[in-house]
């Protein structure tokens, strides 16, 4: 049959020919692309190849032809090259064209004598590309010096400037023999030790900081001294508290609020406070004040220049708690069941339910509740709301209170214990009535009663009876619904009814001639847990305050006088399932008196108030808001000073500010008023007085601006030529993504730190656009304008390829392989299995036995048994797989190797897992004995494209990491291989890689064992 099939198409062919041949028309009539290339350009001179040539024999001996290029290609913009048929053309395009191939594209040849015509259809793809591998530095770039301090010393002020930190100190320090003290960036060194003394008054001790890794150096200047003698007009109070509490108070303008603590007593406390530098205070510090009432608290100006009046408002403690702890009744007791808000209390024999009191009660410190201690509740009508009111009085809590009268038993008849076998509850028996308390959602209808009792020998019962629902009555015939097994044997359901239309009743029957018994009712609460309190999340007035998230539950906000406060819009959020009361949220409400924000729970059983409270009156806050000086950078700021550095170049005696203030606060200098956009003289640092609105605060601000070197040594921003983003910049690491330029000779932008230098790696001046080879890793140097800082940046490529976790598959006709690059055995397998039906499946698929994450990768031996192979190892590489020599040649299929971006690999790591097949076999299937191994490894080469004939002899093999030891392995094992480089890599020579594995490692020549199996995962290339 193969043999007349063979002989058909070349009759077919024949034929063919001799028709064309018949034609009279001159020239070729053929119309074939012999052979085609895409391509990238890169630069004026330079063409990157994108994959293998597309031949006759790989692709084009048909007309629709569906190709994976590397994942580096640009499919917008494909360089085609390539050979016709003598004397063909292709219609617009000619080769060397750059063409879009984002959508499938035709490409019409036409023969010579232009009486054929084929059509080819390029459908064109990308490989994924495998995740970016991190490249972050192994040794740190950090060069920094923290918490400087000096043993013994509080200081009485810190200020920092770049490297330069000076510590202020009381008069009586001396600073002779001072200790400092400080540490350092992780692994970096430095010149000198902390913990040994200096004299700083000789000035600062100079601590030269070298990062791990060499990349970056500063040096640090640390100050010591004794306060200016400068007076300050500062008027103000930085912070509020009480002694013996770290908790500080919440400075609003001028007025002072307190939450006070429980132990806090505020008849006799004793204020902690902080003032501006050199003020003083009427207040004196750590003497008792009563601060039941407002205190107003005058501050004055150490220059005596600024004075600020302020309302400190104490808050005193009050519980927010409403939690009912315990209760017991007059003459009955304990309760017999709670479960969640309800306590359930059970009256023996025929005591009145109406007329009961609590002899006692116990709730959350402070807590009240509607009760009263002499009043007695009727309870004959069932349940009452006991309601417990926290001691601020924001908080309630509703308890369902319930008290059931329970009959006498007979005597013989009495249960002195009661449970179930199958469900676990806590039970009480009160006279005839058994309290359960279950959890929530417990099934009732199958229960298995166990229980006990208590008689004499001479009364003891006989059995136990459920009525039934069948509407049976108890008779002293036997004829009864349903006995209980005493010790849990028989299941019970406990929703039904009796005769009489009663749930849950049970019989204690003591003798069948006497007909003595008792009914117990079974009782069941569900110990439902007490639903949350609700809460309000934040308020705000719509369009005059911010969201506030509320500190207890008073809400003061102030408006302007001229706010018409009858007409207020609040907006409010609350916590989840809250019913809320009093107000709507963006609904109009007047506030001109104190306003009430009621939530209730779900279940109506909590509810938390809050008081809302505006107050009218001209504002009290006297701030300086974003201030800045045209031409200059950012300031810093500490407390109420700002810092501008200028550098040696700012003309700082005519700068212009730029700035707001507190609504209707006014600003003045010892000059005048100080004005947005007015040119002011810096070459003093410049004091400025801002007043509140209402006139009770002042706060004095300084303005610096400091000429002084800069001392930052930061690459602020860098561009390479043709890259579509700015450089990622990470500590001391630059990296960019390519964009088809010639990296050797490539142009680099960047921004650094105002008066810095910056340097190629020899020293040589490096300007912005200049000119640098990016092919290898580009090192440039950054000295800051002080020289107090230098910093080595390496920009260099970002690779993409080195870390393969196995996660991504793609699924293709029957089988799946990796994305990223990889490829497989499964081809070849599918184009067996067309012929032949084997193997029975295929030799590569994903497994969620992984190392980590959700997939890993295995490859299997499996059984093949056609054409004189008794198996096919399972393949999986970096690559291609060509299927059209998978029978005839296996050993050329494989196409081993992608691109390499450029770098050097250093190592190869991942982890395995090997169990080799029972029995090790060759080609026909006879046993050679022995046990199966595998084979791991990765290579770096250059030149054509490997295969399974050469990829271990090349002599372009430039670099090989190889896993000798291939035995079975259990368990996860991790490996780690350095690539070992056989030679120099050639000047400009393409390079690609590929990581090769198989399941046998002789299964090219059809040995191995049927069942090894190989499992990877967390792969990982690093580089030099």
């Amino acid at each position: 049959m193969r043999n007349r099939l063979y002989l058909a198409v070349v009759a077919l062919l024949l034929g063919a020919w001799t028709m064309a041949s018949c034609d009279k028309d001159k020239g070729n009539y053929e119309a074939e692309i012999e052979w085609i290339q895409f391509a990238t350009q890169e630069g004026r001179d330079r063409v990157q190849l994108l994959g293998d040539t597309i031949k006759q024999s790989s692709g084009l001996d048909r007309t629709d032809i569906v190709k994976e290029l590397p994942h580096t290609a640009d499919l917008s913009q494909l360089k085609v090259i390539y050979k016709l048929s003598p004397g063909a053309h292709i219609e617009g395009v000619q080769s060397g064209d750059i063409l879009d191939f984002t959508e499938p594209r035709q490409l019409r040849v036409v023969s010579e004598n232009g009486a054929n015509i084929r059509t080819y259809t390029f459908t064109l793809s990308k490989l994924d590309a495998p995740p970016v591998v991190d490249l972050g530095p192994k040794l740190s770039p950090d060069a920094m010096l923290e918490n400087f301090a000096i043993d013994g010393v509080e200081p009485l002020d810190r200020s920092q400037r770049g490297t330069r930190i000076r510590l202020i100190v009381k008069e009586d320090v001396d600073l002779t023999q001072l200790v400092p003290r400080f540490t350092i960036s992780e692994k970096a060194t430095a010149n000198v030790e902390p913990g040994q003394a200096h004299d700083f008054s000789e000035g600062p001790l100079v601590v030269i900081v070298t990062s791990e890794d060499k990349s970056a150096q500063s040096v640090w200047f640390l100050s010591v001294s004794h306060p200016d003698k400068n007076v300050q007009s500062g008027a103000t109070i930085e912070s509020f508290r009480f002694a013996g509490s770290t908790r500080l108070a919440t400075i609003e303008g001028s007025r002072i609020y307190y939450e006070a603590e429980p132990q806090l007593d505020i008849t006799r406390a004793e204020p902690i406070y902080r003032l501006s530098k050199g003020a003083t205070c009427d207040l004196t510090i750590g003497e008792w004040k009563d601060f039941t009432k407002e205190v107003v608290v005058t501050v004055t100006s150490a220059d005596g220049t600024a004075t600020s009046r302020y309302t400190v408002m104490v808050d005193p403690f009050r519980s927010s708690e409403a939690e009912l702890k315990g209760l017991q009744l007059e003459g009955i007791g304990d309760a017999v069941a709670v479960g969640g808000n309800e306590w359930l209390f059970g009256v023996a024999g025929s005591k009145s339910l109406s007329q009961i009191r609590y002899s006692s009660i116990t709730m959350s410190k402070g807590a009240t509740c509607n009760w009263g201690s002499a009043e007695a509740w009727n309870f004959s009508s069932g349940a009452r709301d006991l309601v417990v009111t926290s001691q601020d009085g924001l908080h309630k809590r509703t308890y369902k209170v319930r008290v059931r009268s329970s009959g006498e038993p007979y005597s013989g008849t009495i249960l002195s214990s009661f449970g179930f076998k199958n469900l676990n509850a806590d039970i009480a028996i009160k006279g005839t009535d058994i309290y359960c308390v279950v959890p929530p959602g417990s099934d009732l209808t199958k229960l298995r009663p166990t229980f006990t009792y208590a008689y004499a020998w001479w009364a003891g019962p006989r059995s136990v009876w459920l009525y039934g629902p069948d509407g049976s009555k108890y008779t002293i015939d036997g004829k009864y619904t349903i006995k209980i097994d005493k010790d849990g044997g028989t299941a019970i359901d406990f929703t039904q009814r009796d005769s009489k239309g009663r749930p849950n009743v049970l019989r204690s029957y003591r003798d069948a001639a006497w007909v003595y018994y008792s009914d117990y009712t079974v009782h069941f609460i569900v110990s439902n847990e007490i639903s949350p309190m609700p809460t309000l999340k934040s308020f705000s007035l719509l369009g005059l305050t911010t969201p506030q998230k509320p500190k207890g539950n008073t809400l003061r906000f102030t408006v302007d006088e001229k706010v018409d406060v009858s007409s207020l819009t609040p907006v409010f959020e609350v916590s989840k399932g809250a019913k809320v009361e009093g107000l709507t949220t963006n609904v109009p409400a007047d506030f001109s008196k104190e306003l009430t924000l009621t939530l209730k729970s779900e279940d109506d059983l909590q509810v938390t108030e809050y008081k809302i409270i505006v107050e009218k009156r001209l504002n009290d806050r006297a701030e300086l808001l974003d201030l800045r000086l045209e031409g200059l950078q950012k300031p810093a700021q500490a407390g109420n000073t700002f810092t501008f550095f200028g550098g040696s170049g700012v003309d700082a005696s005519s700068l212009t500010a730029q700035f707001t203030l507190s609504k209707g606060a006014k600003a003045t200098t010892q000059h005048g008023d100080f004005l947005p956009g007015q040119a002011y003289n810096l070459t003093q640092p410049l004091q400025v007085r801002v007043q509140s609105e209402d006139g009770n605060i002042v706060r004095v601000y300084t303005i610096v601006v400091d000429q002084r070197l800069n001392f930052e040594a930061e690459l602020l921003r860098c561009t390479v030529e043709g890259a579509s983003e700015d450089c990622k910049i990470d500590g001391t690491k630059v990296t960019f993504e390519p964009a088809g330029v010639n990296l050797s000779n490539a142009r680099i932008e960047f921004e650094a730190s105002p008066g810095a230098s910056v340097t190629r790696e020899d020293g040589s001046p490096l300007e912005s656009g200049s000119t640098v080879d990016l092919s290898k890793p580009f090192r440039l140097k950054i000295t800051s304008e002080d020289k107090s800082i230098t910093k080595t940046y390496t920009v260099r490529q970002a690779v993409k390829g080195l870390r393969f976790d196995f996660e991504r598959w793609n699924q293709e006709d029957g089988y799946m392989h990796p994305k990223g690059g990889w490829s497989s055995s499964n081809p070849g397998m599918a184009v067996a299995k067309q012929f032949t039906g084997k193997p029975d499946w295929y030799p590569v698929y994903r497994t969620s036995d992984s190392h980590s994450g959700q997939y890993a990768a295995t490859i299997e031996t499996v059984e093949f048994g056609k054409y004189g192979r008794s198996l096919a190892a399972g393949a999986l590489f970096l690559g291609s797989f060509n299927g059209n020599v998978v029978i005839s040649d296996p050993e050329a299929a494989p196409q081993f190797g992608v691109f390499w971006p450029g770098h050097q690999p250093d190592r190869f790591t991942g982890w395995y897992k090997y169990r080799p097949g029972a029995t090790r076999i060759n080609t026909s299937g006879s046993s050679l004995g022995g046990q199966d191994t595998f084979s791991l490894y990765a290579i770096l080469y250059h030149g054509e494209t490997l295969n399974g004939k050469n990829v271990s002899s090349s002599s372009n093999i430039i670099a090989e990491a190889r896993l000798d030891d291939c035995t079975a392995r259990g368990e996860w094992t991790r490996f780690d291989l350095e690539f070992v480089y056989k030679k120099e890599i050639p000047e400009g020579a393409d390079l690609k890689y590929s990581i090769v594995l198989s399941s046998s490692s002789e299964g090219a020549s059809t040995i191995g064992a049927i069942g090894s199996k190989l499992i990877v995962d967390d792969f990982e290339i690093t580089l030099k």
